[in-house]
């Protein structure tokens, strides 16, 4: 299937950055609870939409977040191209684990910074507009 290109909404690169450091601190809380506290090296290749999610996405956020502090840059729009396929079980992973990661937040789990909220729902948004653009089901 075709890449998808994600375009990420403008925002300023702080919020990208604190974004990126607080899904990293929930991949480490996931990673502790399904290994009973164990938190070992996080491993690549096991599954194209894991990497993504955990390696690719956020490395790529946090570099045009950081290329555009040392531009200047008040706003950032990260964007991202991705196999249209793993885009969507990319999707189906980040949803269930935001929707554990909130029953969870009395347990221990990272909670969101309430300033990120409005950036982390119009991602969703547009993410899903850009999935039902290139015809992928988003139910």
């Amino acid at each position: 299937m075709e890449p998808v290109t994600f375009q990420f909404p403008a925002a300023s690169p702080e919020e990208y950055l604190r974004w990126v450091a607080w899904w990293r601190d929930c991949g480490r809380f996931i990673t502790s609870a399904a290994t009973l506290g164990a938190v070992p090296e996080p491993r690549r290749g096991s599954n194209k939409a894991l990497d993504l999610i955990d390696f690719e996405a956020p490395r790529l956020v946090e570099a045009e977040a950081r290329r555009a502090l040392d531009d200047g840059q008040t706003t950032v729009a990260p964007s991202i191209a991705i196999d249209a396929d793993v885009a969507v079980e990319a999707r189906q992973i980040i949803r269930r684990r935001l929707d554990w990661l909130q029953k969870m937040a009395t347990h221990g789990a990272p909670k969101v910074d309430p300033s990120l909220e409005r950036l982390i729902a119009a991602t969703r948004i547009a993410n899903d507009q850009t999935l039902r653009a290139a015809g992928l089901d988003v139910a």
